[in-house]
């Protein structure tokens, strides 16, 4: 958490919470039911109707920044005081670099979030008009700690990342799931430096017992951590998403099964936290090779093109050289990337059936993503899902 003396205030509840504060927008962060600042209407008190007994509340004026120490699972929320004005914009709420929702109004929650055990930074922050944001945290101790790590790459401006990755931020939130976004503030570079040599180090800050790595600008999830894990536990071992067409080395499409959907997408990818460990560390060694010229003369005959930039290419040279132990869900059970498939709302590929999108095996994937140039239908189809209807969206 860093040395006392960078924090403001630092604060430990009887339950084993601890609050470090970084910033508070105005008066005190308190944790006591207080709310830390004089206000006439609640008698300088927390009120909110959806707070259990069991709740811990932080009462912490935005803007304000905290780090938090979790010794036990829990669920988390955002929430707006029963004093709070409702003009001046927003208050956005985010856990790390995962956007949670944004509220305007008394009362108003975000969804709530399952956390692993460990610290966590909260920002609850004013937008566009940074005062007025009675800004609380709701925390409550839950039995079960979360079993999934989804996992995303970042690297935008801090001020990007909230529009970049809004469709992954908004449909994890609505499942309650934590979304850990890294390589803020890095420059991206190329894929294969993000997506594999850093990814590889990023992982190993992800404690769960399965992870779950999806390109964050383009995907989204309409399924929860229950419904991934037991699709997952169905393969032999990890698995990673199919599409119908090859890229980028269109030369090796005989290479793979002659089967339908049969080419490996690298946006989409899962497996026991060991296992996905391992593959990805794989990868950073092949890349090597094909760097050093270490591989097939059928690979090498590509690498003009520096292949080894590119992570799906390094999947496919990996997956073909067996030195991964993965599976291909070419059935779209867990997976499905609609690009090369007709995405027209007209089409035959997929469909909109209870609230889901559909493909043409019958197959409700809770994990979606729309590669490439396919991005472009995404939100449309967002729209005809109508997955975040529910989650309030405030006008300023």
């Amino acid at each position: 958490m860093g040395p006392p003396e960078q924090y403001i205030q630092l604060l430990d509840a009887s339950n084993g919470l601890r609050v470090a504060v970084v910033k508070v927008g105005f008066g005190q962060v308190s944790i006591n039911g207080d709310l830390g600042y004089p206000e006439e209407l609640t008698n300088s008190r927390v009120m909110l109707p959806q707070l259990l007994p069991t709740d811990t509340v932080i009462s912490a004026h935005a803007n304000s920044e905290l780090r938090l120490t979790l010794p036990w699972p829990a669920e988390i929320y955002g929430a707006m005081n029963s004093s709070t004005k409702g003009y001046g914009g927003q208050c956005e709420f985010w856990i790390d670099h995962h956007w949670i929702g944004d509220l305007h109004i008394a009362c108003d929650t975000t969804p709530v979030i399952r956390l692993h055990p460990g610290e966590y930074q909260l920002l609850a922050t004013g937008v566009p008009n940074k005062h007025g944001k009675h800004a609380l945290w709701g925390i409550r101790r839950i039995p079960k700690i979360p079993r999934l790590g989804l996992t995303t790459v970042g690297c935008y401006y801090e001020k990007d990342v909230k529009e970049a990755l809004k469709w992954l931020h908004l449909t994890s939130a609505k499942q309650g799931m934590f979304l850990n976004v890294f390589g803020v503030g890095l420059a991206y570079q190329c894929h294969s430096l993000s997506k594999i040599i850093r990814l590889a180090e990023w992982l190993k800050q992800v404690p769960h017992d399965y992870l779950l790595f999806m390109d964050g600008r383009d995907s989204f999830l309409q399924g929860g951590e229950d419904e991934i894990v037991q699709g997952i536990t169905e393969f032999d071992d990890n698995v990673i998403g199919a599409e119908r067409c090859l890229w980028p080395i269109a030369a090796w499409e005989s290479r793979f099964d002659q089967t339908d959907q049969r080419f490996p997408n690298s946006g989409l990818f899962a497996g026991t936290r060991q296992n996905v460990l391992d593959d990805v560390n794989s990868l950073v060694k092949v890349r090597a090779d094909i760097m050093a010229g270490n591989v097939p003369d059928w690979i090498k005959s590509d690498n003009s093109s520096n292949l080894y930039d590119n992570d799906q290419a390094v999947w496919h040279a990996a997956m073909l050289l067996g030195r991964v132990k993965i599976s291909i869900d070419h059935l779209s059970k867990l997976f499905i990337n609609p690009t090369c498939l007709d995405t027209r709302f007209t089409g035959t590929d997929i469909k909109v059936a209870n609230g889901r999108l559909t493909s043409r095996w019958g197959t409700s994937a809770p994990c979606v993503h729309f590669p490439g140039v396919g991005a472009n239908r995404m939100e449309q189809w967002i729209g005809a899902l109508g997955i975040c209807r529910d989650i309030r969206k405030p006008s300023v």
